[in-house]
C-alpha cells in the first residue's frame, strides 16, 4: 500500500509541475528564445518519468489490491471508477510525454534548419561582392 501511495504521489508531483511549465510554454516562451527547446524537453522529461512513477503505481495496486490483508476491509475493495481513472491518467500522462519529445524534435530541428540558412545566406553575399 505504501508503495502505491508514493508511486502515485510522485507522479502526481510530476503532473502539476508538468502543468506549470506547460503555462509557462504556452504563455512565457517563444519559439525565439533560446532555452525554448529546453523547456519542452523538460516538459517532456518530467512527463515521462511522471507516467512511469504512475504506471509502476498502477501495477502495484492492481498486482495487490484484492489480496487478504493487504489493505483494510478487503471485503469491500473493488477495481472502481477511480482506479479507471488512474489508468487512464497514466496513459494520457504518456502519450502527452511522447507529444512534447516529438515537439522538441520538430523545433530543434527547425533551430538548426534556420541557423544553416543564415549562414549560407551569408556566404552567397559574401562571394558576389
Amino acid at each position: 500500500m505504501v508503495a502505491t501511495q508514493f508511486f502515485y504521489t510522485l507522479c502526481a508531483i510530476g503532473v502539476i509541475l508538468g502543468m506549470v511549465l506547460v503555462l509557462l510554454y504556452f504563455l512565457c516562451a517563444g519559439p525565439d528564445q533560446k532555452f525554448f527547446v529546453k523547456l519542452i524537453k523538460a516538459i517532456s522529461f518530467i512527463t515521462l518519468a511522471a507516467a512511469v512513477c504512475g504506471s509502476i503505481g498502477v501495477i502495484v495496486f492492481a498486482c495487490f489490491g484484492n489480496k487478504d490483508k493487504w489493505m483494510p476491509e478487503h471485503a469491500n475493495n473493488w477495481f472502481g471508477w477511480s482506479f479507471i481513472l488512474a489508468c487512464i491518467g497514466v496513459v494520457a500522462c504518456g502519450v502527452s510525454s511522447s507529444l512534447f519529445f516529438t515537439e522538441a524534435h520538430v523545433q530543434a530541428r527547425k533551430r538548426r534548419q534556420l541557423k544553416e540558412s543564415q549562414t549560407q545566406f551569408q556566404m552567397d553575399s559574401e562571394s558576389k561582392a
